[in-house]
């Protein structure tokens, strides 16, 4: 099931479109998320830059994870203090030309906040954002912030489910930027008005298909 989800992620990849990971907790969502980026790394001539941006309390399990899974990758923890991040910006993610020398920043939400205008300044292959059910507010400053970074890929990861709420569902899908979805008013128009929600929800799984996919413990 996890060579499943990584071919999904890779379909999805080659159609250009972002998508949700959200397999229940515990079924190797980390290892199926460092192992698509490492087969981009490995089959395409670009190198990142990839962000991967997780909660502070999984940093150390996914450092773990990436240097057992994509040890030839070039991946730079962004973390600590304000001199501390500072060096790390001068000298493990520039080289002295002023060019970018990391495969993936490994960074914490916090982070992301503190240091925004570092962050906005580089176009990103990828962004991942771990537990991103975090995401399901446009209000929060994390969304706000995540948002105005340009990258060519987004993949978000979560196993808690979204408990049918659509304004918590298009938040995500609308940080994935696709085509397919509109407007919070026309999103909701199309798929939430209740005298027709059975016809709504089937609408909304067809839309979902290509841009989601979990599975659960019970399942495999």
């Amino acid at each position: 099931y996890q060579l499943d989800g990584i071919n999904f992620l890779l379909r999805a990849w080659h159609k250009g479109n972002s998508l949700i990971l959200a397999d229940e907790m515990g079924l190797g969502k980390t290892i199926q998320t460092i192992t698509f980026l490492q087969y981009l790394f490995h089959n395409y001539s670009f190198k990142g830059p990839m962000l991967v941006c997780v909660p502070l309390s999984t940093m150390a399990a996914w450092q773990k994870e990436f240097s057992q899974w994509a040890a030839e990758m070039n991946t730079v923890t962004y973390l600590g203090d304000a001199k501390s991040r500072a060096i790390v910006r001068d000298y493990e993610c520039e080289n002295e030309n002023g060019e970018l020398n990391f495969n993936v920043l490994l960074t914490s939400y916090e982070m992301i906040s503190r240091d925004k205008d570092f962050f906005q300044d580089i176009i990103w292959s990828n962004i991942v954002v771990d537990e991103a059910h975090r995401l399901k507010s446009d209000d929060s400053l994390l969304y706000k912030e995540l948002v105005k970074m340009e990258s060519h890929h987004r993949l978000l990861l979560t196993g808690t489910p979204l408990q049918n709420n659509l304004k918590e569902l298009w938040c995500l899908l609308n940080y994935l930027q696709l085509a397919d979805v509109a407007s919070w008013e026309t999103f909701e128009e199309e798929y939430g008005t209740p005298e027709d929600q059975a016809s709504g929800y089937q609408k909304l799984h067809l839309l979902l298909k290509p841009y989601i996919i979990r599975r659960l413990k019970k399942d495999v």
